[in-house]
């Protein structure tokens, strides 16, 4: 599965921000993922409240801790590590819930006001919207209305694992409510511009396992002694091996004579598939080709099979093409030899049964 992952870096932060500029053009500028949150952290403090801190739950473990602070020492970072099965943690309360809160510290430490940040956005998925689906992982924790559930931040539809963090700021005594009001907003937006910055490297992830995947296709695809084509809905061809580019792209230097030929093994291939496509019954059928290079004719049986969506929908059409040319000589002169046989019914059926003949 292709999901982005938030890479950690350094826990302190020195504050890079300038009076003039606003927090939503700084966050804005954020090219990568783990570039949310140190703007983000900076931009808090500027607020006035003394430190602030990101923790991250991991859905595969269940820990949840640290992965970005300004102006926090370690240990005071360590005592935030815990689970994300940790019901009694005020903190993990308010990741469950969904809702900002104060968490009040038993010691003389100050309080925090936690917010928590996941995966969502009020529109879906491409994939959603191309497919008409309404089961998009981001709508549906946009439209959340019960408890937080790690075990359904997978989306349904384009496979990307969502994320669930936690941003924490030290309340000042006495602090007024407009300071926590800023803080909340701050970081809804942090988690917009996160969210889309998250699908992007999803999208840029799922692209290199596709190149990836491509690669290895096309790696066994010229292995392949057999021609191998891969061609479109109009049987046009998108990929084929080297033993297929044989019959059907013009090699150089080659003579008008063969020009034509390989014409007229793209038409007869195409006439082959439109004629397997409309009956809808064959699955393969005998093909001959002229090889361009030994101006001989190879006999071929071509077997085909649908290439579908996920939804069913028909993309195009794989077809093998093995070489029965020698299988096909030799039953012809099995049958030949099997014709000048004596017509009697006993020696042909003794014959066909392998039996003697008393």
């Amino acid at each position: 599965m292709a999901s982005p992952l938030l890479r950690e870096k350094t826990r302190e932060f020195v504050d890079q921000r300038s009076s003039s500029e606003s927090a939503a053009l700084r966050l804005l500028s954020a090219e990568r993922s783990e570039e949310v949150f140190p703007i983000l952290l900076e931009e808090i403090v500027f607020l006035g409240f003394p430190r602030a801190l990101v923790l991250e739950a991991d859905f595969d473990t269940g820990e949840v801790k640290p992965i970005a602070s300004l102006n926090c020492d370690k240990a005071y970072l360590r005592k935030f590590t815990t689970s994300l099965w940790a019901s009694e943690n005020p903190i993990i309360t308010v990741l469950q819930n969904l809702k900002p809160g104060i968490v009040r510290s038993e010691s003389k430490e100050a309080s925090l006001y936690a917010v928590p940040m996941i995966y969502r956005s009020r529109t879906r998925c491409w994939e959603a919207e191309r497919e008409r689906r309404r089961d998009c992982l981001a709508v549906q924790n946009f439209q959340l209305t019960r408890k937080f559930q790690i075990q359904e931040q997978v989306c349904d539809v384009c496979g990307m694992r969502g994320y669930a963090s936690l941003v924490l700021g030290e309340v000042q005594k006495n602090g007024p409510e407009s300071q926590l009001r800023q803080f909340r907003n701050l970081v809804e937006r942090a988690n917009r511009y996160l969210a889309r910055l998250f699908k992007v490297e999803h999208y840029y992830n799922r692209m290199r396992d596709m190149d990836v995947t491509i690669s290895r296709m096309r790696t066994v695809m010229q292995s392949m002694a057999d021609p191998v084509i891969l061609t479109d809905n109009q049987h046009r061809v998108i990929i084929q091996n080297k033993a297929a580019e044989r019959f059907f792209r013009v090699p150089e230097g080659v003579s008008e004579g063969g020009k034509r030929a390989v014409e007229f093994n793209n038409l007869l291939f195409s006439a082959a598939l439109s004629s397997m496509v409309v009956s809808a019954s064959d699955a393969s059928r005998d093909l001959t080709l002229v090889d361009v290079m030994e101006g001989e004719e190879v006999l071929f049986e071509a077997v085909c099979a649908p290439t579908v969506t996920r939804d069913g929908t028909r993309t195009g059409m794989v077809t093998v093409m093995r070489d029965v040319t020698d299988l096909r000589r030799a039953d012809q002169e099995v049958r030949a030899k099997l014709a000048k046989l004596p017509s009697k019914p006993g020696h042909r059926k003794c014959w066909r049964s392998h039996r003697g003949c008393g």
